[in-house]
């Protein structure tokens, strides 16, 4: 007959004025656990000390009830909450907090990439938003900035015709881009533009003369051809 022994009990409840425990067999599973009426049981000690962890946890639930429930302890959960859930707004940039673009107030340099101090309706904060999320979120926006910041000049240039250029100002933190009349060098970073009136001279150039060639070959008439002609590799003539 088959032996079985309680490991641990784990639980208790009432029923029809009979209390019962719920038990962990040893050598079975949980799925295996059954409820059994205390008379039946064998183990005082197991039961003692589950009498006495359950005694230990309604204490320490009434206490934390007691605490949480006081109106200082709920004004500073509150308080906490609500801090936690402003930081975590902060994180956010205006987009991704709901909010509409108000105006750009400067460009800058973020490494390498070009953002915008975006200031944002409703709201006295601002945040500093990427270039190319701002061109997608709020194209208007952008424009307005840029158009603020142009200027236009116009001037004589160098050469025939008119100089036109457009700057943007320095508060955005860009740039400029000018442009120089004919026969002037475009600085580098700037975008020149030609006024109407300059001629570019489209007939053909002389082909420059040829060079002298170089050295000369030099005749003497004085020498005869026999002369000329002499081997000197150290051989009498015939006659010696």
């Amino acid at each position: 007959m088959a032996e079985f022994s309680v490991e641990r009990v784990e639980d208790k409840r009432t029923v029809n004025g009979r209390t019962e425990y719920y038990l962990k067999w040893k050598g079975y599973p949980r799925s295996e656990n059954t409820w059994e009426p205390v008379e039946n049981l064998d183990c005082p000690d197991l039961i003692a000390n589950f009498e006495e962890s359950l005694k230990n946890n309604k204490k320490e639930t009434k206490k934390r009830l007691s605490t949480s429930s006081t109106p200082e302890s709920i004004r500073s959960k509150r308080k906490s909450f609500l801090e936690d859930d402003t930081e975590e707004q902060k994180k956010l940039i205006g987009f991704e907090r709901g909010l509409e673009a108000s105006k750009i107030l400067g460009a800058t340099d973020s490494s390498g990439h070009l953002m915008f101090l975006m200031k944002w309706k409703g709201s006295d904060h601002a945040d500093l938003v990427p270039a190319k999320l701002a061109n997608t979120r709020c194209p208007q926006v952008v424009i307005q900035f840029y158009e603020e910041r142009l200027t236009w000049h116009t001037g004589s240039g160098n050469g025939n015709g008119n100089t036109n250029s457009v700057n943007l100002g320095s508060s955005g933190g860009l740039g400029s881009v000018g442009g120089s009349g004919a026969g002037d060098d475009t600085a580098p970073g700037s975008v020149g533009t030609t006024g109407g009136g300059s001629n570019i001279d489209g007939g053909d150039e002389e082909d420059p003369e040829p060079a002298s060639p170089i050295g000369s070959i030099n005749q003497d008439e004085n020498i005869k051809p026999d002369e000329s002609s002499e081997l000197d590799n150290g051989q009498p003539d015939a006659d010696d």
